[in-house]
């Protein structure tokens, strides 16, 4: 399945909200909790959405709820770009700070996270 993912940052406004897109028919998602921009975004095999932006931050999200799984900080600057390995079960950062974090799929009593 294919999805296409948009997403809208208005530099007029400062906001911790987005609305994104997700999907064939762009059924709009809203989620609360971001920081400084969205760069990057990727879908995850398991209908997670990951992104990356500003202030370092990885974020995993529910797509059912728009509610934020986990947030990772590895980074020390803006995160631009998400890349994830074939099985689903890795996904890699790469941003201004020049570094390449790597995360790993790990699952727990409640699933995937």
């Amino acid at each position: 399945m294919l999805y296409q993912l948009t997403g809208e940052l208005d530099s007029q406004v400062a906001s911790n909200e987005a609305e994104i897109s997700v999907g064939p028919n762009n059924h709009q998602l809203r989620f609360a909790g971001l920081s400084g921009g969205i760069w990057a975004l990727t879908m995850l095999p398991n209908g997670q959405l990951v992104s990356g932006g500003g202030s370092g931050r990885l974020q995993f999200w529910d797509t059912r709820s728009g509610t934020l799984l986990q947030e990772f900080t590895e980074h020390k600057a803006d995160v631009l770009t998400i890349a994830v390995s074939p099985d689903g079960d890795s996904v890699f950062a790469a941003g201004i700070d020049e570094r390449i974090a790597m995360f790993r799929r790990t699952t727990s009593a409640e699933g995937d996270l």
